[in-house]
């Protein structure tokens, strides 16, 4: 799976009008698409959960200021991770 650089929808109106639940998603536009429900991925302080961390390959704080990308050798792991939970 390979994301494009620069491949952001929709960012120029959302920094227009600004929300507080903004989430700025990345992905190939031909083929990319929103899940109708996310899976949980950290806990109430935004830390990655800990039996998730293996799966998108890096733990920590999942804050929107710090930003987070799930290293190329964890792509499809994550993937099936995301279409099994739907």
């Amino acid at each position: 799976m390979v994301i494009p650089e620069g491949s952001v929808a929709h960012i120029g109106v959302r920094l227009k009008n600004p929300e507080v639940t903004l989430v700025v998603v990345e992905g190939e536009p031909t083929t990319s698409r929103f899940f109708k429900i996310a899976p949980q991925l950290s806990d109430h302080n935004q830390k990655v959960l800990a039996d998730i961390e293996d799966v998108i390959g890096f733990d920590g704080s999942v804050m929107r200021a710090i930003g987070r990308w799930v290293p190329e050798t964890h792509h499809d792991k994550t993937l099936k991770w995301l279409t099994d939970s739907q």
